[in-house]
């Protein structure tokens, strides 16, 4: 019960890791489009 208690700790089954990678992606993505020299 005390894993489950635990909202952070969720299954791995990488659902917000993949969310996680486009959102970065799309920021890199914007940082490349915009000149940052």
């Amino acid at each position: 019960m005390t894993l489950q208690a635990v909202p952070h700790s969720e299954p791995p089954g990488r659902p917000k890791s993949l969310l996680t990678l486009l959102r970065e992606v799309e920021q890199f993505l914007d940082e490349c489009a915009e000149p940052t020299s």
